[in-house]
């Protein structure tokens, strides 16, 4: 099993271990993408949920991607392709996309590449989750933190950093 080898709390924290994703204006700096991201196959094919397209890999931070290879290859261990499938498991929100979180002027941890939104139409923010618990458990036994259970409730919504964010 692959983890996170650790687990920061907070803006600052995130930036000290992944890196600044911004400009010292606060302008999210493009070149975060060349020296911090890399792209990960995943062990099955993705649905991006915006569109329908068909992926296989993704972009994430070199410190975070390979875990959540790992997590979904567990579920995929799990349910098997046909069952990924039959109950739409392959449902991708992304991983990185520089932007603010939502409703607010903070950086979203997507900007980092270390948060994933994996089946969003089984919670959105402010929605009651409905997300297996297998895929739950595969993350976070990984080190991620799961938004389902949080007072700013995010089901689909897993990151790569403690609860301070």
């Amino acid at each position: 099993m692959v983890t996170l080898p650790v687990v920061p709390d907070g803006w600052d924290d995130c930036v000290a271990c992944y890196g600044d994703p911004l400009y010292p204006s606060g302008i999210a700096n493009p070149n975060y993408q060349h020296t911090h991201l890399a792209v990960f196959t995943s062990p099955f094919p993705l649905r991006q949920s915006w569109d329908d397209m068909i992926i296989g890999k993704f972009w994430a931070h070199r410190l975070v991607g390979a875990v959540i290879v790992d997590a979904l290859q567990e579920v995929l261990d799990v349910y098997t392709r046909e069952g990924i499938e039959e109950y739409d498991l392959d449902e991708w929100g992304g991983c990185w996309n520089p932007r603010r979180k939502r409703g607010s002027q903070d950086w979203s941890l997507h900007t980092m590449a270390i948060a994933v939104d994996y089946l969003p139409s089984r919670g959105r923010l402010g929605e009651a989750p409905m997300t297996p618990a297998i895929v739950v458990e595969a993350f976070e036994k990984r080190g991620f933190l799961w938004l389902g259970r949080a007072a700013r409730r995010d089901a689909m919504h897993l990151q790569a950093a403690g609860p301070s964010y």
